[in-house]
């Protein structure tokens, strides 16, 4: 649970540093920061798919 609280808060700054970079930068280095953050996104939510099972 604890686990969850945390990487919810490291995924919202995430998602915040990734906006910020977005609207600074429109240019095609955004795809590889989306690429990462999809990554990131997809493993937050097998984390959070395994604490609920245990």
């Amino acid at each position: 649970m604890i686990l969850l609280i945390i990487g919810f808060i490291v995924f919202s700054i995430e998602l915040y540093k990734c906006i910020k970079i977005f609207i600074k930068h429109r240019t095609i280095l955004n795809f590889s920061s989306i690429l990462i953050f999809s990554f990131y996104l997809v493993w937050l939510v097998k984390i959070c798919i395994e604490g609920g099972q245990i």
